[in-house]
């Protein structure tokens, strides 16, 4: 919505993001493009998957799973290795 409570229209958008990318000295970039960016920082920054999904607009996590996934830290090269860690060196462990 824009100050007066009406819907944004899709050009006028359009000419300021163009605006705006222009004055930043940046190449075009859809906006649609923003969204990649920023799941992709996120989750290689931690933040929960569930988020990234809400703030997408995503009904559940699958899309981020299937998209991102590879950004999600600890999701493809150590799966496991933080549990194996912490029961490594238990005096216990061979009690099983």
């Amino acid at each position: 919505m824009n100050s007066f409570g009406r819907p944004i229209q899709q050009d006028k958008l359009r000419e300021l993001w163009e605006r705006a990318l222009n004055r930043a000295e940046l190449p075009y970039r859809r906006m649609y493009e923003t969204s990649h960016t920023f799941a992709s920082w996120a989750l290689t920054l931690r933040e929960a998957p569930e988020w990234v999904a809400r703030v997408l607009s995503h009904i559940d996590t699958s899309m981020v799973y299937k998209t991102y996934g590879r950004y999600i830290p600890n999701l493809t090269k150590l799966d496991g290795s933080a549990f194996e860690k912490q029961f490594a060196d238990s005096p216990n462990k061979n009690r099983i």
